[in-house]
């Protein structure tokens, strides 16, 4: 039997392992104005000493989404929290907003296929708030499944928002995934 190993690359996207050399990247990208709101600090402010020390908590791989054509860093994809025993990872990706475009679906794409192939996992997660799911709409549907809604969890910008879980199994992955890493 011929092992293949899983793809770090698409048409657009190249992945890569995060290195000491990406922090100062990723601590500009992750606490920017538009992209802090969206990610993990929510608008809060955190030093760069924490958020090195916070950078691989829980995290069970992550990777640099790099553009193929200039080797650019465009983002971070995430796969953390996972559970052996229960066979699930949740996933979460930043990108330098106006910059990665349908390149980031591909770079999320990538690391969904790499979870599934590397973790021997039955599920993998996304945890959305409610106002990133317009980002999310053209992949929602057929193939992620809304699994819960945590109702008005999350305050910003003078309002609760719902914190909403949205998963994709292995089998429906394997259905769909020669049409999502090609259509990305």
């Amino acid at each position: 039997m011929v092992v293949i190993a899983p793809r770090l690359e698409g048409r657009w996207i190249r992945l890569r392992p995060v290195t000491p050399d990406d922090y100062a990247y990723l601590y500009a990208l992750t606490t920017g104005p538009e992209a802090s709101l969206r990610w993990r600090y929510h608008g809060l402010a955190v030093s760069p000493e924490a958020f090195e020390e916070s950078l691989w908590n829980g995290v069970t791989v992550q990777f640099i989404a790099a553009s193929i054509a200039s080797g650019e860093p465009l983002g971070l994809v995430v796969a953390y929290n996972t559970s052996q025993r229960n066979r699930f990872t949740y996933v979460a990706a930043v990108f330098d907003p106006g910059r990665a475009g349908g390149a980031a679906l591909e770079a999320v794409a990538l690391l969904v296929d790499h979870a599934f192939a590397v973790l021997d996992l039955r599920k993998v997660y996304a945890e959305v708030s409610e106002f990133n799911l317009p980002q999310f709409a053209s992949v929602t549907e057929g193939i992620l499944t809304e699994e819960a809604r945590l109702h008005e969890h999350l305050y910003l910008d003078g309002r609760y928002w719902d914190n909403v879980f949205l998963s994709v199994t292995a089998e429906r992955w394997h259905e769909v995934r020669g049409r999502v890493l090609r259509d990305a």
